[in-house]
């Protein structure tokens, strides 16, 4: 196994041209996504982090790229080395050297590589929060094209806009596809997009609620929208249930897809009282919003 990871640090500069940073860093962000089919192709996965207007200082703020436990399936770096150089060329050139302190990079044999998001300083009290997360399965399709990489940027330039935090994560590519209960379109992921939004303590119902309409109405669906078949006006991919909003609109298929189904017979055959339920699982469509009664609709 070989692992890579990368810290990339873009500071807002007091007297900087409004926009230099973060036009510098959504052309990172886009190149990164270019680079998915190479990396999918050397069986590579593992956790990006995008995290822009992060506090250096009291003076000046930086957009930051962390690339972070990412591991490829191969025997000795030369590959992997050869996949990135391009891209490593152009941060150095565009961002700073290794010697600048603001770009560093890790290619070797696997080995603990928890270094590199330590360079963040910690920002979490370790008392949780207040937040809901919503999620897509990105195909490799999309990626594979430069129309395609170019309209999953700006979704996210946008998500980012509004206030969502995002975490990637290149999915490596399985054996071929077996009869289970997991959404098909995972054999067509090649990343699993995660985006958060949260609030504070002490809000109102009303705040609460409208963030959860932002992520439900706004930003889930504009990630949606980047694989969809605009002849049939469906969904071509999906979303993983344990990482996605709770109120994704029609979850059966965005969760399950085709099985949903299948799956619904089952648990009707072993489960016919529903007393194994969540929200939102297979079945919990029969049940109120709180799993006590049964839905009238």
């Amino acid at each position: 196994m070989v692992q890579y990871a990368l810290n990339v640090s873009i500071p807002i500069l007091p007297k900087e041209t409004p926009g230099a940073a973060n036009n510098t860093y959504w052309e990172l962000v886009n190149r990164w996504h270019t680079l998915a089919p190479a990396v999918n192709d050397l069986g590579g996965s593992g956790y990006y982090y995008l995290v822009t207007n992060f506090p250096l200082s009291e003076k000046i703020t930086s957009h930051v790229f962390v690339g972070y436990l990412l591991f490829f399936g191969q025997k000795d770096t030369k590959k992997v080395e050869k996949l990135f150089k391009p891209f490593t060329e152009w941060l150095y050139k565009t961002v700073g050297t290794p010697e600048s302190g603001l770009v560093s990079q890790l290619i070797s044999p696997a080995a603990p590589a928890t270094n590199y998001f330590k360079t963040l300083a910690p920002t979490l009290s370790g008392q949780g929060g207040n937040g809901i997360l919503g999620s897509r399965l990105l195909s490799r399709e999309l990626l594979s094209t430069p129309s395609g990489v170019q309209r999953s940027t700006e979704a996210l330039r946008q998500i980012d806009w509004l206030g969502g935090f995002i975490l990637g994560h290149y999915v490596a590519p399985g054996p071929k596809p077996v009869d289970d209960a997991t959404h098909s379109a995972w054999r067509k992921a090649i990343t699993h997009i995660v985006i958060a939004n949260n609030w504070e303590a002490g809000d109102s119902l009303e705040k609460q609620a409208a963030v959860k309409s932002l992520m439900s109405n706004t930003m889930v669906p504009r990630l949606k929208s980047l694989d969809f078949d605009s002849k049939t006006g469906k969904q071509t991919m999906g979303s993983y249930v344990n990482e996605a909003d709770k109120e994704e609109l029609n979850w059966q298929d965005s969760f399950w897809g085709e099985k949903y189904g299948k799956l619904k017979k089952i648990k009707t055959k072993y489960d016919p009282n529903g007393v194994f339920w969540c929200r939102p699982c297979v079945g919990s469509e029969d049940w109120d919003l709180v799993g006590i009664c049964r839905s009238t609709r």
